[in-house]
């Protein structure tokens, strides 16, 4: 029977291993040149994130495919390569996502982010998706489940910490710290962020396959298949159980 509550920290270490460890060995190059990459698209300038109008940064509140809240303030996404099983169909229709798609690549990384890039195209059969997310001051992402209808497993690194912007994964709270990795089984944790600080944050957040990446899990604990439906306002409470995530 799968476990309703956790019972020990959802959030994955590594062990050394060619797979997350040229992200950790290489963070700075790849904050570093998606920096460069959004100051040539005008969405950044050397000091920060400056273009508070760009349509590529949802404003406001914004919907799920449930109806429900996913997130208020400003969250802004850039995928370098996204697989049409990441996506729901809320998603697909807000990006113009067409039914032939199986995959999508920003084909203008090639150039302004090589490093990243080579990375992707070398991993890229075990990869669902490599995005980066910036979520600024005042934003707010609902708990909610990550998508099951593959398994893969979600790697977090930081790539420009902000002070009071936190994860929290059913209670187990974390903020990121500039440099570090970790993992967790983004669909089977209800998990979500609050970002009280005063600058942006941003992540690169990479999707792959658990089958690929289990066998260098330090700490592997898994609760699968996810909890019912009759227990989700149950695990929702349990968000609110503070905890230290690490």
């Amino acid at each position: 029977m799968t476990e309703i509550h956790l019972t020990q920290s959802p959030y994955w270490q590594f062990l050394p291993n060619p797979i997350t460890d040229p992200l950790v060995e290489n963070w700075e190059t790849i904050r570093d040149q998606f920096f460069h990459h959004c100051v040539t698209l005008g969405e950044r300038d050397d000091l920060g994130w400056v273009d508070k109008n760009s349509n590529q940064k949802p404003n406001g509140t914004t919907w799920a495919s449930d109806h429900s809240v996913l997130y208020t303030g400003e969250i802004r996404t850039h995928s370098l390569m996204i697989r049409s099983e990441q996506l729901s169909d809320y998603e697909k229709t807000a990006i113009g996502w067409q039914p032939t798609e199986t995959i999508r690549w920003s084909w203008s990384n090639q150039y302004t982010q090589p490093w990243l890039w080579n990375w992707t195209v070398k991993h890229q059969n075990s990869i669902g998706a490599v995005t980066f997310i910036t979520s600024f001051p005042g934003a707010k992402l609902t708990h909610h489940w990550g998508c099951d209808q593959v398994d893969y497993t979600r790697i977090h690194v930081c790539l420009d910490e902000a002070e009071n912007c936190v994860f929290n994964i059913e209670g187990w709270e974390y903020t990121w710290r500039n440099g570090e990795c970790f993992g967790f089984d983004d669909g089977s944790v209800l998990h979500g962020t609050r970002h009280s600080g005063t600058k942006p944050r941003t992540i690169l957040s990479v999707d792959i396959l658990t089958s690929v990446i289990q066998p260098w899990i330090k700490n592997w604990s898994c609760r699968r298949p996810r909890p019912a439906q009759e227990f989700w306002t149950v695990l929702h409470e349990d968000c609110k159980k503070i905890r230290s995530g690490m």
